[in-house]
Order: C-alpha cells, then sequence, then structure tokens
C-alpha cells in the first residue's frame, strides 16, 4: 500500500511538471518522465486501490441499484439483484459439490449469464474460474486441461463427446452439464431456440457413459438444487494475491499457457478505466461480442462494465459477421471488437447506407491487433457522417496484463498508426534487451510494462512465467511483451510488430513486417496484407520477406500481382520488397481476429 501511495504521488507531481504548473528536469525517457498523465486529471491520478474480490467489488459498486439491468441475454433482462442471487447459489452449489477455497474450476461455456455467475461465485467461495473454449477439438480440450489438472468441470452440453474420455483420463470427480439456453424463460427454451436439447435427451445419449463412469454427473438444474441445502461459511474474507481466474494464452509455440490472474489484477484494470476518459458509464449499452475465454472478454467485456454499472450484452456464439446487424439493432453505447469486427463494420452494407444513425456511440473499441490502417480510415468516416462524436478507439494489449494497456481514450490522443496512451497506473518503458536500458522517446525497442494488473504469472509454469516478468535495474518488475515499439514526446504509443516476426536478412539487416505491410496498404487494390518471413534460397542464413495479399475482386490475380509489384518497386526500399507475393481471397484469423501468420506460413509448405 505505501508504495501504491508513492506512485499516486509520483503520478501527480509529474502531471503538474508536464503540464508547466512547475519548473524541473525532464529526461526524454518514457517510462520516468510518463508523457501521458497529462491528459489525466488529479481526480483520476489519485483514485487508490480497491482491496476487494471481484465479487466484493461487484456487489459493492451496485448494491445501490440493485432494479437496474445488469446482462441481457437473448432479450431477457437480468436485474442486478437477481445476479447477486444467482451467483449465491452457484457459489453455494460449488460448496456442495466440494470445491475448496484455492481449487480450480474448469469452465467450458460460450457468454452467457452462468458463465457470469460461475466466475463470481469463484470469486465468492476463493476458488479459481479457469476459462476454456468450446468450439476446441478434443485434442485442443486436452492440452488446457494438462495445465490446471481440475477436480471440477462445468461444461456445454455440446461438448459432450469432446469430454467423454478426456473425463476418464484426467480423473475430473464432478462434471455439470448445462445449456447455452438455461437462463432464458421456459416459452424460449423450448420453443424459440433452434437445435435446443433436453437434458432427458442428453441423458438418454450419453447414459451408458454416464452410468459407468466414476465421476459425478449432473445437469444444471440439478447442481443449483443441491446446492440449496448448503448453510456453511459462503464469502472468503479478502486476501491480497488472491488468484480468482485463469485465461489461457496460445504463445508463440502454439502450446497453451495458463495465464493466472488475482482479484487484484481485474480489479485495477477496472479501477484504471473506470478513472479514465473512457465512456464506461452507468446505464450505457455494451455489447459483449469478445468470448470470456479471451481475457480481453473476461475483464473488459464482463468485469468492467458490469462494475461500472453497464447492462451488458451477452453474445454467445462468435459471429463477427452479424455485427452491424446488432449494432443497428440494439444501438450499444460501447462495444469493444476485435479488427475481424471493425473490418465487418466497414464493409457492411448495413452501416454504409445514406443516413444511418451512429450517434449513440460513445465508446467504440478495439482491441487484439493492429488494426488496418484502411479499416480504420474507413470506420472513421462511418462513424463521423453516423454522428458519432469519437474515433474508433484503438488500444493495446496482452492477456498478461488483463488485456489492456493503452487506449485512444478521446480524439486528442487517437492519431492513425497509434494505439494510444497508457493507462494511469500503467508505466510503459521501450526497453533495449541488449543494453538492458530504457530507452529514448521515438527509438524502437521491445515494449515492457510495469503496472498492478500484470499477471500473477503462467500456472505451473514458473520457467515460463520468469522469461516474460522480469527485474529491471529500477528494481521494479517488467512484462516483457515480445513487442516492437516506440512512444513520441506526447505520449502516444506505436506497436511496430513481434519481436518473433522481425525478419533478419543474411548480411544482418533487419525488416519488421509492420513498416512493409502499412506501405503496401496503401496501394489500391491492396484489402489487407501479411508479411512473413521465409529461409533464403540464395544463401545459408537469413530470411527474405514474402507477401500474403488479398485484393480488390474487380482485378485478376495476374493482373493484381503485376500492379502490386510494379508499386513496391516504386515505393519501398530495395532490400526491404517482397521477393514473392501470393494472392489470397482472405487472410486468415484467429479467434481474436489476429491475421494468424503460423496459418500463413503452413500454406507455404504446402506450396
Amino acid at each position: 500500500m505505501e508504495n501504491y501511495n508513492k506512485e499516486i504521488e509520483k503520478n501527480l507531481y509529474l502531471r503538474e511538471l508536464l503540464l508547466g504548473n512547475i519548473q524541473g528536469p525532464l529526461t526524454g525517457i518514457p517510462n520516468i518522465d510518463r508523457p501521458w498523465l497529462k491528459y489525466y486529471t488529479k481526480e483520476e491520478l489519485m483514485a487508490g486501490s480497491i482491496n476487494k474480490t471481484v465479487y466484493r467489488y461487484l456487489y459493492d459498486e451496485n448494491k445501490k441499484y440493485i432494479n437496474d439491468t445488469a446482462i441481457i441475454f437473448a432479450n431477457r433482462k437480468i436485474k442486478y439483484f437477481e445476479l447477486f442471487l444467482q451467483i449465491e447459489k452457484v457459489a453455494k452449489a460449488l460448496k456442495t459439490i466440494g470445491v475448496k477455497k484455492g481449487e480450480v474450476v474448469t469452465i467450458c461455456l460460450p457468454n452467457t449469464p452462468e458463465s457470469a455467475y460461475l466466475f463470481y461465485a469463484c470469486s465468492m467461495i476463493g476458488a479459481i474460474a479457469d476459462y476454456i473454449d468450446p468450439t476446441e477439438s478434443e485434442e485442443g480440450l486436452e492440452k488446457y486441461l494438462n495445465i490446471s489438472n481440475p477436480r471440477h468441470l462445468i461444461m456445454l452440453d455440446m461438448c459432450f463427446d469432446k469430454f467423454t474420455n478426456l473425463i476418464e483420463k484426467k480423473n475430473i470427480e464432478n462434471i455439470v452439464v448445462t445449456s447455452p439456453v438455461e437462463s432464458l424463460p421456459l416459452i424460449m427454451n423450448g420453443l424459440k431456440i433452434k437445435n435446443k436439447i433436453s437434458d432427458r435427451e442428453i441423458y438418454n445419449r450419453h447414459k451408458k457413459v454416464m452410468r459407468e463412469s466414476s465421476a459425478n454427473y449432473m445437469f444444471y438444474k440439478d447442481f443449483i438444487k443441491n446446492g440449496n441445502m448448503y448453510n456453511g461459511v459462503l464469502e472468503e474474507e479478502y486476501e491480497k494475491d488472491r488468484p480468482v481466474a485463469i485465461v489461457h494464452t496460445g504463445g508463440t509455440t502454439g502450446v497453451p499457457k495458463g495465464v493466472l490472474l488475482s482479484n487484484d489484477n481485474l480489479n485495477e484494470l477496472t479501477n484504471q478505466i473506470k478513472n479514465s476518459p473512457v465512456q464506461f458509464i452507468r446505464h450505457y449499452l455494451l455489447v459483449g461480442v469478445m468470448p470470456e475465454f479471451v481475457g480481453y472478454g473476461l475483464s473488459v467485456g464482463l468485469h468492467t462494465s458490469l462494475v461500472c454499472g453497464m447492462k451488458t450484452m451477452m453474445i454467445a456464439k462468435y459471429e463477427p459477421e452479424k455485427i452491424p446487424e446488432v449494432i443497428l439493432k440494439y444501438k450499444p453505447n460501447c462495444m469493444a471488437g476485435s479488427p475481424a469486427h471493425w473490418e465487418i463494420f466497414s464493409k457492411s452494407p448495413l452501416i454504409n447506407r445514406p443516413n444511418v444513425d451512429l450517434s449513440f456511440f460513445k465508446a467504440p473499441i478495439e482491441g487484439g491487433d493492429t488494426l488496418n490502417a484502411k479499416v480504420e480510415s474507413k470506420v472513421n468516416e462511418i462513424l463521423d457522417k453516423g454522428g458519432c462524436e469519437y474515433k474508433i478507439q484503438k488500444g493495446y494489449g496482452l492477456t498478461e496484463k488483463c488485456s489492456a494497456v493503452t487506449v485512444c481514450f478521446n480524439n486528442e490522443v487517437n492519431k492513425p498508426g497509434s494505439v494510444g496512451v497508457p493507462f494511469s497506473k500503467t508505466v510503459v518503458s521501450i526497453y533495449d534487451n541488449d543494453k538492458e536500458e530504457d530507452l529514448h522517446y521515438n527509438e524502437l525497442g521491445e515494449i515492457c510494462v510495469s503496472a498492478p494488473d500484470i499477471m500473477l504469472g503462467y500456472y505451473g509454469n514458473v520457467e515460463e512465467t520468469n522469461k516474460v516478468i522480469k527485474e529491471h535495474k529500477d528494481g521494479n518488475k517488467w512484462l516483457h511483451t515480445g513487442d516492437i515499439g516506440y512512444v513520441t514526446p506526447d505520449g502516444l504509443l506505436y506497436v511496430v510488430g513481434r519481436i518473433k516476426d522481425i525478419i533478419i536478412r543474411y548480411d544482418g539487416k533487419k525488416i519488421y513486417p509492420y513498416n512493409v505491410e502499412n506501405i503496401l496498404l496503401k496501394c489500391p487494390i491492396v484489402k489487407s496484407v501479411a508479411v512473413v518471413g521465409i529461409p533464403d534460397p540464395n544463401h545459408y542464413n537469413g530470411e527474405v520477406p514474402v507477401a500474403f495479399v488479398s485484393i480488390d475482386d474487380s482485378y485478376s490475380k495476374e493482373e493484381a500481382m503485376k500492379i502490386i509489384s510494379d508499386y513496391a518497386n516504386n515505393t519501398i526500399t530495395d532490400y526491404l520488397i517482397p521477393t514473392s507475393y501470393y494472392i489470397e481471397d482472405e487472410l486468415p484469423k484467429t479467434v481474436v481476429g489476429k491475421v494468424d501468420k503460423k496459418v500463413l506460413k503452413k500454406t507455404l509448405i504446402r506450396k
């Protein structure tokens, strides 16, 4: 707490210095000067630490507003009093099946009210909610289970077959089977939802497995009903740095790692967003398009929005192509989407009609990956025509930092190509790993982050944790992001690319794919582009760049190749020019909308 308060005092002093209210020296080093602090008010910088569980923080912020709507799911409105009631019921049910403090509960669900109840119930009883992707293959699910080795599993009914062998193999003791429409009224549950499978149907299909298994299977309704008899102690007292959630990241190897987050991590991110110009305001409507098994969805889409008293619309199925329809139908004030969502928004005939009203947007946020420059320009044009007072609010973050490092929270800090400024208690350093020193403004280096919402570590993997969280000469622990970037004197961060994506030629010259991609994007026929490195066929060492490009449909591949090649030869420095171009209909994307360069490299191998 003492260090926390010292940081607040330091930030207030630096703010006065940056605004010219007091005189003193500045160093020209971003993490020492912290030029972004001038965009915050004194009150925002003075916000203290929360020191509560995520459940208690949610409750305390909304206990005076229990009749307000908390969650909207398939047109059903769940008020805060019902949210708290359901959390308590789930907490009792978890205690009844034997979930202990510090124990992992694996949750394999889409965005549904039940997934929210389970998260806060785990916080309430001191357990850890381990979120995994229900669309994964059996092999992918096994990789997740190998990380946390849970005794308890809450799974989607449609995942039954994928888990049948894994449950026995991993000795999972308690399995709760639930439906994505569990929370809906009976008339909607039974009549209006396509492909709804009843508990009886599931039992009839799988009764042999359920009877013969050593595991204890139960349906969600029975799970809740059994919990009604629990009358012991329910809510655990707050403890600093107690873990509350695991969300998974693929990392550079494709092998998932479990990012372990504490109550403090999630609350500190929420605290920083609440105390910033970001328009997360009580009664505003947020569309939760990002899955909760992605850190961005859990931290911003669920916890922050609910703590802020917003109405959170849950969308169970990740379908970016339906976003324009959702936006125009429900008129959300806030949407935290991926590049894929906003690209679809920019191309949508619905959105591009004359006189479409978008004035309701107060926080059109983008995160998950760098936004294509053409898409950014088009989205801003659409928002402006639609009467929205804000440009698209790009952000930068990673799961290991609770998903958010910077954001363009207003037009003043929203420059083309920039991802905005750090949140108030977040410090960004541009670091030279070879010299082990902080760099100055406009110098390229690894983006490192120090903040109260940096993960506890990778669950059960100290070796990998120590590779990314390191102590610098200043005595502070810094998260090494693996991203290359720079900070301007105004405090804006620009992300240039990934260290692992840097292409090093045979002669040692470095090629940053982001720079080449940005130039190629200016070619009129190019819609999107990704540059990757392949082994140099003419030398024993080094790589050369190749480009994957999606183009305007009105050109043939042969025409496009010539136009793009001529454009590159006339605009790009010789050693940066791609040696080959591959024309694709669409570039492959990850679940959060990033261009999947691993898939592209596999495509090269096949070719």
